[in-house]
């Protein structure tokens, strides 16, 4: 009698399908980073490009010119064109950060494409690894695991992060060091981190009401502390002008103007924008209005109670509220999903949050990227029809969407499991 052949893959264990899935994920991530730069493509970190342009105009004329959209799209057009971009942008990339955080690119743009990007990639590699050893270390006692590590460097944010070669390391330090601080009743410290999201402002449109709320006062003040230096520094660059330039740029991109991409958000505003296309105007607005008050005011009312900041409920809450802002911040890319790295790897660390929400929130929109890589190399071959560009074209930002707005339904539920959410384990002192 003959044995029974058995099946590929049959047997395999959870752990060894993880690391099976790890494979194309870590496969997509290498293939897009290198690719571009044997193409000769090194603009496709568009990004990138653009704070390079922004540290060449300001090394050439006067640093309020980065708000200047006719100067800074005339560097850009020259650039793109040395980078072998296959077409000239029809805007600029718009500079929508003050000019204090603007200032390191002069020293790289000192430097000829593609080292500067090399390098900026290289050094962001290395300063995302050593950070997040030290946070775990630091609430853990011990160093990531491998596979843990793997994981976080391949989630869908760090991926575009590295890919489009944008500033959010520097956000997760700060909400890292936010966090670590907060939890040690280190308030002003926390503040003076938070402070540093000013880079991206509209990611403390809940988290400074959360901490009013939460009567963290203290953390208020360090967080005013920091913003008044950075204004100052940065009136001192570029004058009054400058900064009401700046503001003029802002406007022009919350009017879908330079820099929006709505494919590549994860919001509301961008969920709207894609069902006015294709179905009503109306039905867009109503999505995007109805969607972003719930997502606002849900984590802020369950979340209203004080809590101590080193019990587990006040994290999970930091959770909710900062997984709600990915949603309703109006101007928000996928890679910007990378400052919820520190929270849910607090709770990870500290065994509060299910290792099952924890793989999701990493491997849902990964997946899917891939299938949709898939498509698109399809539609490529005429296998698949034209119109499946439109289907990936609107999937990108709304698989993130999901895998955050999960998030934020784990933390409300635990808010709402009554008095044992309230009698959690007190976290590990840091």
């Amino acid at each position: 009698m003959k044995g029974r052949h058995k099946l590929p893959f049959q047997g395999l264990s959870s752990e060894a399908w993880l690391n099976l899935l790890l494979v194309p994920l870590v496969t997509t991530f290498f293939i897009n980073l290198v690719l571009p730069l044997i193409q000769n493509d090194w603009c496709k970190a568009v990004d990138f490009c653009g704070y390079y342009s922004a540290g060449q105009v300001m090394n050439d004329g006067k640093i309020a010119d980065i708000y200047n959209l006719d100067i800074l799209k005339k560097y850009q057009d020259n650039i793109f064109r040395l980078a072998n971009s296959p077409e000239p942008r029809a805007e600029a990339v718009a500079m929508l950060y003050l000019p204090v955080f603007i200032l390191p690119f002069r020293l790289f743009a000192r430097l000829d494409l593609p080292v500067s990007l090399l390098l900026w990639d290289f050094l962001n590699f290395v300063i995302l690894i050593l950070y997040l050893e030290f946070f775990s270390k630091s609430i853990s006692r011990k160093a990531l695991k491998l596979q843990l590590l793997i994981l976080i460097l391949i989630a869908f944010p760090v991926f575009r992060n590295f890919l489009d070669g944008r500033v959010n390391v520097w956000l997760l330090i700060c909400f890292g060091e936010f966090v670590r601080a907060i939890v040690t009743n280190k308030e002003i410290k926390a503040g003076l981190w938070l402070g540093g999201v000013l880079l991206k402002p509209q990611l403390l449109i809940l988290v400074l009401p959360f901490l009013l709320i939460q009567k963290k006062y203290r953390a208020i003040l360090g967080f005013v502390i920091t913003s008044i230096i950075l204004f100052g520094v940065s009136f001192i660059l570029v004058g009054w002008e400058g900064l009401m330039n700046l503001k003029d740029v802002i406007l022009e991109a919350s009017k879908g103007g330079v820099s929006s991409f709505f494919v590549l958000m994860m919001n509301w505003r961008a969920l709207g924008y894609f069902l006015s296309d294709f179905i009503s105007p109306d039905i867009g607005k109503a999505v995007f209005i109805g969607g972003s008050a719930m997502t606002s005011l849900v984590p802020l009312i369950v979340f209203r109670k004080k809590s101590d900041s080193d019990s587990a409920m006040f994290v999970v809450g930091l959770l909710g509220i900062m997984a709600a802002t990915t949603a309703v911040a109006y101007h928000a890319h996928i890679h910007m999903a990378m400052i919820l790295i520190p929270f849910i790897l607090y709770l990870y660390l500290t065994q509060q949050i299910p290792r099952k929400w924890f793989l999701f929130w990493i491997l849902f929109p990964g997946m899917i990227n891939i299938a949709l890589f898939v498509i698109v190399t399809l539609v490529s071959f005429g296998i698949l029809p034209e119109f499946f560009n439109s289907i990936v074209m609107i999937s990108y930002g709304p698989s993130m969407l999901i895998a955050n707005l999960v998030l934020l339904g784990w933390a409300v539920s635990q808010n709402h499991q009554g008095d044992q959410a309230q009698e959690m384990d007190q976290i590990p002192t840091v």
